[in-house]
């Protein structure tokens, strides 16, 4: 299954211009693929979006319940942790052609 993660940080309150969370945002891109393994999950990748201050991430686990647990460690929280966000699962276009073809 594929899943989204999207989150948000306040404004004023970047992890990239705030020295004491710039590490915390380091770690986390550095590591989350290999901390994603650890729970069969594979981050597929990751796209900042800096005028929203808001980060997407797309994964690919075996199920919802993998994603999960692997969201709740908190070598995995990174920016999720000095951010809002929510996940939620998505389809990809082939899916979508096998759903609605007649």
């Amino acid at each position: 299954m594929l899943a989204v993660q999207v989150t948000r940080h306040p404004d004023g309150q970047c992890p990239a211009s705030e020295e004491e969370r710039c590490g915390t945002a380091a770690d986390w891109y550095e590591n989350i693929r290999s901390i994603a393994g650890k729970f069969g999950v594979k981050l597929m990748g990751s796209w900042d979006d800096p005028s929203a201050q808001k980060i997407y991430a797309l994964y690919e686990a075996p199920s919802m319940d993998n994603l999960a647990v692997m969201m709740m460690d908190p070598a995995a929280s990174g920016p999720p942790a000095l951010c809002t966000g929510k996940v939620f699962p998505v389809l990809d276009h082939q899916t979508i052609m096998k759903t609605i073809k007649r």
